[in-house]
């Protein structure tokens, strides 16, 4: 079970981007709130990516990733090596409202992000 990458009580809803093979979440937040990393990794993509706007991806080996999108600010460097709750930027709003969206992978695969968070 995974921490949620951003502080406090937040609305969680399922959401997809374009491109993605599966559903990832949005996290309601306030625009500016940290966005911590949910388990020790490091930095693979940390720059604007798409439909995702700026976007930080970390490699948590084994082929497992974290994808962070729609963030205001990005706090982090590719091949930074990052532990459990690593600031890796900021909350956004991308014109859709102040939201994380938040994906888990398998190599290409996209997971459902719901069953690792426990809701």
């Amino acid at each position: 079970r995974l921490p949620l990458p951003v502080p406090g009580r937040t609305e969680v809803v399922p959401a997809t981007r374009p491109g993605s093979d599966g559903r990832g979440l949005a996290m309601r937040a306030p625009v500016g709130s940290p966005v911590r990393a949910v388990f020790p990794g490091r930095v693979a993509f940390a720059d604007e990516y798409a439909a995702y706007g700026r976007t930080v991806i970390v490699d948590h080996g084994d082929r497992y990733y974290t994808v962070s999108a729609n963030l205001s600010e990005i706090g982090v460097s590719v091949g930074e090596e990052l532990t459990a709750g690593a600031r890796i930027g900021t909350v956004g709003d991308g014109g859709s409202g102040a939201e994380l969206y938040f994906e888990i992978r398998r190599g290409v695969q996209t997971l459902d992000p719901a069953e690792w968070f426990g809701i």
